[in-house]
């Protein structure tokens, strides 16, 4: 009972826990991003409804599992090895998480919520006007957020050795690029739209 109950086991499953928040997150992130793109020239019916509706609760799923598995990094830390709550990447990959969460939050309440309003109308509507914006900071922010976690994780030559802020400061710099990288492919697409 007592090897059940190892450090050894315990981080292996907090590290399988991080692990499947991270495939079902990013997994279903990418997925509806690119599920939406490429069927663009299609009616939003109800089982594409049903479809995006899956796979935004994998996404919740995956932010849940990143703060409870997080959550238990730390505590693991605190009480086998304390050493590593020194270990900056950590607030680094705390600080992208928030990012996830605050954005899972507006695509819910505010992209879901366009996304229900287009059933029977094309999801090219989605790029347009106003909702358009909404879905291309949203979709970006998600697009990236998803996949530093990652990077993040298996650099392991940023272990006490890079600074919060730096991995921050990155990230953010990466994030902003993105965003004028796919605001510039949007504004080319709305230009041969009615939103033009």
């Amino acid at each position: 009972m007592e090897e059940l109950f190892s450090a050894s086991n315990i981080k292996s499953t907090i590290t399988l826990m991080h692990i499947i928040g991270l495939i079902f997150g990013l997994g279903g992130a990418w997925f509806i991003d690119g599920y939406i793109i490429l069927n663009r020239k299609s009616l939003m019916n109800e089982e594409n409804l049903k479809l995006i509706e899956g796979m935004s609760k994998f996404v919740v799923l995956g932010v849940s599992l990143l703060w409870i598995s997080g959550l238990s990094f730390v505590a693991f830390y605190y009480f086998y090895t304390p050493e590593f709550l020194g270990n900056e990447k950590v607030i680094g990959k705390a600080f992208i998480v928030m990012v996830l969460t605050i954005n899972g939050f507006l695509i819910h309440s505010q992209v879901m919520k366009g996304i229900h309003e287009m059933k029977g109308k094309e999801f090219a509507e989605l790029f347009d006007c106003e909702q358009s914006k909404k879905f291309l900071i949203v979709g970006t922010v998600s697009f990236v957020s998803w996949l530093f976690p990652l990077v993040i994780g298996v650099s392991k030559s940023l272990n006490f050795s890079t600074p919060a802020t730096s991995i921050i400061l990155f990230y953010l710099l990466f994030l902003v690029a993105s965003l004028m990288v796919s605001g510039k492919v949007m504004r080319k697409y709305m230009s041969r739209t009615r939103c033009a």
